[in-house]
């Protein structure tokens, strides 16, 4: 939920924010925080963690799951945040968005097809079984 939380935030709302107001050194810290976000998601979705940063993408490419999302985050890594480029990032960030929220809703973590990720996370919490875990505040996991 957390993730969810993280990747609307900075992928599909800040990003382009920071692209149209033309700081591109905004957009470049959306991005890179966008980026390490899906990574740690599709390890997640593919039932492991994210190894440390320097082996995620290598380690990425064998992952079962979500195969296209990943392509596209290295696609996405390639570009830099000039203006110019920012319409296709974030196209590249909302493909990814959606992907990822289809592999939640198949997991069965969230019944939404709403494509924005943070109307996912009450119903990514709500299915806590845990009561002490689904009480806490949906950024309990970030760092």
């Amino acid at each position: 939920a957390a993730r969810a939380a993280i990747l609307a935030q900075s992928g599909q709302y800040n990003y382009g924010r920071c692209i149209k107001r033309k700081d591109s050194r905004a957009a470049f810290l959306a991005c890179a925080e966008f980026v390490k976000t899906a990574l740690s998601t599709i390890y997640l979705l593919n039932g492991t963690y994210m190894p440390f940063y320097k082996w995620a993408f290598r380690g990425a490419d064998e992952l079962v799951r979500l195969k296209t999302a990943v392509e596209n985050l290295g696609k996405l890594v390639a570009l830099n945040d000039a203006p110019e480029h920012g319409q296709v990032k974030q196209q590249l960030m909302e493909s990814i968005c959606i992907e990822i929220g289809r592999e939640i809703c198949t997991r069965g973590f969230s019944h939404t097809t709403d494509a924005f990720l943070q109307n996912h996370c009450e119903h990514i919490m709500n299915g806590i079984k845990d009561d002490r875990l689904r009480k806490l505040h949906v950024m309990a996991d970030c760092e």
